[in-house]
């Protein structure tokens, strides 16, 4: 069982003077589609707080029932990761405390029921309601869903690790999204020009100027890789390029108008191999590398991209992430390309 330890104030055990356990569950339907819970528009697993005295898996079990109204069985369970996050000073209150969750795989299928369950008051002061995901967009709901406020995104970056952690032990087909460091920077290179060596319409696709050089100096100048990396196979099936500002005397501040360059991200470059297109890679990086890069600095106010006007494809993802075509421009050298632009803080 994996075990992630969060301690940013490196407290010692004997410092902690207050402890709180809860259960969650992992729930996945023979469709392939994840359970949520959703309360006061924050997504969560089902599961909750274990009561005075309670054993984990007792726990769980009642958990899920009021939630879900699904009548669970000990055996149908198998511990996945537990999380421990030790905070100094807890919500202002001088606490010295460790919040452990422990994270379940339900491993048989049950019928929601919700007759059988019994919602606490601060969940039907909430809306609570149950949500089934399809497991595939998962990753792209939580982050969308991030963005409202602090604590929510924190529940989704640790939601995140545990989804990565299933799918890894219990998928048979599916991706794991990670920030990509100076390691993997040969293989991104090759792989962009697989891509490229592949494309029947090159003029779409801008392959020179990414050298090493260029990726380490991305990545010294506060810049973002992202990579995605196919389960079964292990090979890395895309990847995404972020700037973290743009240059003010560069040719994209130039078209566009009022714009804060150093408020501004540019999604630079991305690539996904032919075999692993249609399961929405692309977007889910950019949607990964949105909330990154807020979250490493909050004064980030817009996110910019460049894209060949006939590439449909491209276009049509970045426009149901809710980019606009602002400008159509020639750029790399004389290439055709819409400028889009979203907004990151509303």
């Amino acid at each position: 069982m994996k075990e992630i330890v969060i301690n940013e104030d490196n407290l010692r055990e004997e410092e902690i003077n207050e402890e709180v356990t809860r259960v969650k569950a992992i729930i996945v339907n023979e469709k392939n589609e994840i359970l949520l819970a959703c309360c006061d528009n924050e997504y969560q697993f089902p599961g909750g707080h274990l009561d005075d005295g309670e054993e984990c898996i007792p726990g769980l079990i009642r958990e899920v029932k009021e939630e879900t109204g699904m009548e669970t069985n000990a055996e149908d369970y198998e511990c996945l990761m537990t999380i421990k996050n030790y905070v100094k000073n807890y919500r202002e209150t001088d606490k010295k405390r460790c919040n452990k969750m422990i994270y379940y795989v339900l491993k048989k299928n049950y019928d929601i029921n919700l007759e059988n369950a019994c919602f606490s008051d601060y969940e039907k002061k909430g809306g609570f309601r149950l949500e089934l995901v399809p497991l595939d967009n998962v990753e792209e709901v939580l982050i969308k869903n991030s963005s409202h406020h602090d604590f929510a995104k924190i529940i989704a970056e640790e939601m995140l690790q545990v989804l990565k952690e299933y799918k890894k032990l219990y998928t048979k087909d599916n991706f794991i999204f990670d920030e990509a460091s100076k390691d993997d920077i040969d293989e991104i290179i090759n792989l962009k020009l697989k891509v490229y060596e592949d494309m029947e319409n090159k003029e779409w696709y801008e392959v020179n100027g990414t050298t090493k050089e260029f990726l380490n100096e991305l990545l010294d100048n506060d810049g973002l890789l992202l990579k995605v990396t196919d389960v079964k196979t292990e090979i890395m099936a895309g990847f995404l390029m972020v700037k973290n500002k743009l240059k003010s005397d560069g040719n994209l501040s130039k078209i566009i108008e009022n714009i804060e360059t150093d408020r501004c991200i540019e999604m630079c470059n991305s690539a996904v191999l032919p075999e692993f297109r249609g399961n929405k890679l692309q977007q889910r990086l950019i949607l990964m590398a949105e909330n990154i890069m807020i979250k490493k600095n909050s004064n980030i106010k817009y996110s910019v991209a460049t894209v060949h006007p006939d590439n449909i494809f491209s276009v049509n993802s970045l426009i149901n992430l809710g980019y606009k075509k602002i400008a159509d421009a020639n750029l790399y050298g004389g290439k055709k390309r819409c400028i889009m632009k979203k907004d990151l803080i509303k």
